[in-house]
């Protein structure tokens, strides 16, 4: 929607001619607004109305009207008045003089001024003249008025006089159709002095030379307070500092002060919560507006009245090895676990199961620590979270972990205690432990209910699931039909012959083939949709996890799709492109900051900088969920000596292009669970790539990390052997000074380093030149005996100092 134009004082000031200040005095008087920088459209027609009507009454200022008044038998006194007429003239009419008629007989106060017949106009304006006369009548009562009032102003100013005769009255024009006689030359009265009060006259005159030409203005220190208005300001994602002030009526200067005041840095856009929180402090209400581009794609979508009841989405949360898998595997019949690589679950999973007690969608998730967004993934799909417990293992950090993220989505827990059919078990010790930290279960006075099973054997499986029913009739999970379908995407992977394909599941509505879906930034007409175990469907309702086909590239895991038409979708994308460009034109106009106490310090921070390895990777995974967890994993891996940083990633077999790029980046290929296609094979083994294949997750985080280990500059540590103490200095020639020393501890070993340490600080650190007890040259001396030591390029000995032999022991840095 295109907004209002508006201008700003100056160029208001040139559209209309006027200075700067007539606009403020104009805005304030006419308007009854605060003089204000920007002015709209309809403000300035405004203006320009008042200015022309006021332009219009200075025009007729000047026309003088003679009234006379009486004074019995005296002579008559002239009193001119000097009064404005506002008269718009047709520009076609010629301007006629005014004939005054005879006086009428005095009379004590004279009569108003009645309208006079004007002359007769030629035939040819006549037609202009009938268009005027409605507008002289109009002048004619207010001319009528301002008269009476002159007349009330003379009588006060002249009361101490005597009362002059009345003149006679000033006609007005007669209409065109009858034309009035030609009026005889009136006499002027005979003139007699009057009496008049010392500066009277000075009085009038200076009073007449004060008044204003136009309306009189407003004083602002006699003005009626005004109530301050509150604006509702609607504020987008981001919105310029202009524009900001602009929606606020105020000047952007003054919404840089505030934001100084506020201690927030000066910039030309602010983003929602920073512009609504200055709103707030110029007392205005803040509205924030939905995300253009997430208006695009969503539309007007209303609100459905048609509920039906759902099944419930139940996710299965855990540490890893306590039986998740296991347990889904013996509800659906089938051997996944089996499948798995390491034994864990490497991405999500979701499908739906139909017991005896009705239909259930399930969801599991890795149990490993670096899945850890996956797990939160699953936790906010959900309507109720399973959190299966080993009773040997107990509590665990992936157990905490999932607890948390099932609190955070709000939802219903149920513990379901692992392997209760191992002897030894402690049950109480575990229920202890997990009321410890907030989950207080039925045994012990609790709320969140409590399933013993054994996931092996299927002991008390269909408890479980009683137990999950049980709930979601309490709760009646329901969700609209009869709305666009909506829904996340938990998976996603390209597949040969396929292309990419998604894993979603449905939130309302119901998905059919043939619809156009968007999630993010990719879109598509949906070619052909598969249940969990590959079965071709027609339509998908609510809760129900399905495989969705033709998308123009992989959504990214965790967002949500939605059923839109393909313009929307190409609008939202458009501005969800353009919004990324700007942003990452941002960031990288903005250099990064190195910050430092002291130029020494920066120039080591430098210095660290250039000596930090990094050690580059090309990262392939077989679906998205898993790539996503493999990079965040890496990224934690490192420390400030090394890091190491994917230079590209993707899904699929490894490819000619990334054997280029890891090639050109001196990076390392890493494939986890797919392999690498005949041109890649050739060109890694033509030039030698480093590569890395496997099919368990922590697999490849300890390579990478032994890899980052073995770039580091080994550890040294100086380990002491032997310590003498010099008592005695000797000069011998062509041998120079000998320090006589006593073995304090261990042994002096001449091949070892030395170091001369004096009030526990080392002055130097050299090699023993020559080793001597007594007269002999030997090799070591030991603990108790006394020895001479010369040592290389160093004689400056000092009694009590102490030369200690030591050892360098290289170890290597771990991260």
């Amino acid at each position: 929607m295109a907004e209002t134009e508006t201008f700003t004082l100056k160029q208001a000031a040139e559209k209309l001619h006027k200075p700067e200040h007539d606009i403020e005095s104009a805005i304030d008087s006419h308007l009854g607004k605060t003089s204000s920088a920007i002015i709209s459209r309809p403000d300035l027609e405004k203006l320009r109305t008042y200015f022309l009507e006021l332009d219009t009454r200075k025009k007729g200022q000047g026309r003088r009207i003679e009234t006379t008044r009486s004074t019995g038998a005296g002579p008559r006194t002239q009193v001119s008045a000097s009064v404005r007429i506002e008269q718009r003239r047709d520009r076609s009419k010629r301007k006629r003089p005014v004939v005054a008629a005879p006086a009428p007989a005095p009379a004590p106060s004279p009569p108003p001024a009645k309208p006079a017949p004007p002359p007769a106009a030629p035939a040819a304006s006549r037609e202009a003249e009938e268009r005027a006369r409605q507008a002289r009548s109009e002048q004619a009562k207010k001319l009528e008025q301002l008269h009476q009032r002159q007349q009330q102003q003379a009588q006060q100013a002249a009361a101490p006089e005597p009362a002059p005769e009345p003149k006679p009255e000033a006609k007005p024009e007669t209409p065109p159709a009858a034309a009035a006689p030609a009026a005889p030359p009136r006499q002027a009265p005979a003139k007699r002095t009057v009496k008049v009060e010392p500066g009277v006259m000075e009085r009038r005159k200076e009073r007449r030379r004060r008044r204003p030409s136009g309306p009189m203005p407003k004083r602002q220190e006699f003005a009626k307070p005004v109530k301050e208005r509150v604006l509702t300001v609607e504020v987008p994602e981001r919105i310029e500092t202009a524009r900001l002030a602009e929606k606020m009526a105020v000047k952007v200067d003054a919404v840089i002060a505030k934001l100084q005041e506020l201690d927030l840095d000066d910039v030309e856009e602010l983003d929602q919560d920073t512009a609504c929180l200055v709103v707030e402090e110029f007392n205005h209400r803040p509205v924030r507006l939905q995300e253009e581009a997430t208006r695009l794609i969503m539309g007007d979508r209303g609100s459905s009245e048609q509920q039906v009841r759902r099944p419930p989405i139940v996710t299965v949360m855990g540490h890893v090895n306590h039986g998740k898998t296991t347990l889904l595997d013996h509800i659906r019949k089938s051997r996944v676990t089996e499948g798995e690589d390491g034994g864990i679950t490497q991405h999500i999973g979701a499908y739906q199961v139909q017991t005896e007690y009705g239909v259930i969608t399930m969801i599991d998730t890795p149990g490993h620590e670096v899945f850890s967004e996956m797990r939160s993934r699953g936790a906010n799909l959900t309507d109720i979270v399973v959190l299966v417990v080993a009773v040997d293992d107990g509590v665990q950090p992936q157990t905490l972990e999932a607890l948390a993220h099932a609190r955070d989505a709000g939802v219903e827990i149920i513990v379901a205690l692992n392997k209760i059919d191992l002897p030894g078990t402690d049950k109480t010790a575990l229920l202890n432990e997990l009321a410890a930290h907030g989950l207080e279960t039925t045994p012990i006075g609790g709320s969140a209910p409590l399933v013993e099973i054994s996931a092996l054997q299927g002991k008390n499986v269909d408890a479980l699931l009683k137990e999950i029913i049980d709930i979601a009739e309490v709760h009646e999970f329901k969700a609209p039909l009869d709305v666009e379908p909506h829904g996340t995407v938990i998976e996603a992977k390209t597949e040969k012959g396929l292309g990419p394909v998604a894993t979603a599941i449905v939130k309302e509505g119901t998905l059919r083939k043939g619809q156009y879906v968007i999630c993010d930034v990719a879109h598509g007409k949906l070619r052909e949709l598969r249940d969990e175990n590959g079965k071709v469907v027609k339509e998908a309702g609510p809760a129900a996890p399905v495989q969705i086909q033709g998308l123009s590239e992989l959504p990214p895991v965790g967002c949500d799709f939605y059923v839109t038409t393909e313009q929307r979708a190409r609008d939202y994308i458009k501005e969800v492109r353009y919004k990324h460009h700007h942003q990452h034109q941002a960031s990288n106009g903005r250099p990064e900051r190195v910050e430092a106490d002291s130029i020494q310090e920066m120039l080591e921070l430098a210095k660290a900088l250039d000596e930090k390895k990094v050690f580059n990777l090309v990262v392939k995974a077989d679906v998205a969920g898993t790539r996503e967890a493999m990079l965040q994993a890496l990224a934690k891996i490192g420390n400030d000596h090394a890091e190491n940083k994917v230079v590209l990633s993707g899904l699929g077999a490894i490819t000619e292009s990334d054997a280029h790029m890891a090639l050109a980046s001196g990076a390392t290929l890493i494939g986890f669970r797919v392999a690498a296609n005949s041109k890649a094979r050739k060109l890694i083994e033509d030039r030698k790539l480093q590569v890395y294949f496997s099919d368990v997750f922590y697999e490849v985080t300890d390579y990478v990390k032994a890899q980052l280990e073995g770039m580091l500059q080994p550890l040294v540590s100086e380990e002491v052997r032997g310590v003498a103490e010099v008592k005695e200095l000797f000069m011998i020639n062509k041998v120079g000074r000998i320090a006589g020393c006593g073995v304090l501890e261990g042994v002096i070993d001449k091949t070892l380093p030395v170091r001369v340490v004096r009030d526990g600080k080392i002055v130097n650190k050299t090699r023993i030149a020559e080793l001597k007890h007594y007269k002999d040259d030997v090799a070591s001396v030991k603990s108790g005996s006394d020895c001479g030591i010369s040592l290389e390029r160093f004689s400056d000995f000092k009694p009590g100092d102490h030369i200690e032999t030591y050892e360098e022991i290289r170890s290597a840095q771990k991260l």
